[in-house]
């Protein structure tokens, strides 16, 4: 065998593994936890501070670190889909998000 062909394949190997973007890991039953409970705190504040939920709003674009803190509502309404009312760093310095309802109750985790 040529050794050029060889170093050639070698190379092509070398440059797509490179090229090649690492997912995230899954999020880990602690990370959500921690998110879980931040986020349901972060809501019963806002509900003590007297501010309105019914929109749905971001309260916290880092809950805790990579996630975010969303208020949305089960089922979803169409306001629940208004990206004012959604956490911007979700998707660019988040990947993870927590939602909770109005009332400060946990709807999901992903």
């Amino acid at each position: 065998m040529d050794y050029r062909i060889l170093a050639m394949l070698m190379l092509g190997v070398v440059l797509v593994s490179g090229c090649v973007q690492q997912a995230e890991p899954p999020p880990t039953r602690t990370n959500i936890n921690e998110a879980t409970i931040a986020c349901v705190a972060e809501c019963n504040r806002a509900l003590a501070d007297n501010r309105d939920l019914t929109n749905g709003p971001c309260l916290s674009n880092k809950i805790v670190e990579n996630w975010v803190c969303d208020v949305a509502h089960s089922p979803r309404k169409q306001v629940d889909n208004d990206p004012v009312n959604q956490c911007s760093a979700y998707g660019d310095t988040a990947s993870h998000f927590i939602e909770v309802d109005p009332n400060c109750n946990f709807i999901r985790a992903s």
